[in-house]
């Protein structure tokens, strides 16, 4: 059974779960690791997920940005394999969701990563624009995505 943890860290520190990602993702958070730092100590709902064995699965975060907005942040990791892993925190999100708190939730993607772009759709977020070229910590070109309820 897998274990949901309130922290995008699960039960390892930071730069550890940094390290559990996946290697274009550790990239870009390593790229920018305040950004990371910023999501654990601010994000008001965060999850992390991690396997059976112990390995990390991924993690989400919403950092709130004005008035029943917000950015979602997720963290895949190395071990998410199939979005059917993803159950437990998208309940947790289909939750949040119900509970009529945002009216608009953004997140950017990564244009050229289909696995990027169905983490965001397992979640129901929905293209808006892009690519905002080289716009990543490490130059990547990313694409907006929106979640409205």
């Amino acid at each position: 059974m897998a274990t949901l943890y309130p922290k995008i860290t699960g039960s390892r520190s930071l730069t550890s779960m940094l390290h559990e990602l996946r290697p274009e993702d550790s990239l870009e958070a390593l790229e920018a690791p305040h950004l990371a730092l910023i999501v654990l100590n601010d994000a008001r709902w965060q999850w992390s997920l991690e396997d059976d064995q112990g390995r990390y699965v991924a993690g989400a975060a919403i950092i709130p940005d004005g008035n029943r907005r917000g950015w979602f942040i997720g963290y895949p990791g190395k071990a998410l394999v199939s979005a059917i892993q993803l159950r437990p925190m998208i309940r947790l999100f289909n939750i949040l969701a119900a509970a009529n708190i945002y009216d608009e939730l953004r997140a950017w993607v990564a244009h050229d990563d289909a696995r990027a772009i169905h983490f965001a759709k397992s979640f129901k977020f929905v293209y808006d624009c892009g690519p905002a070229t080289g716009f990543s910590p490490s130059g990547r070109d990313l694409d907006l995505f929106l979640w409205r309820p």
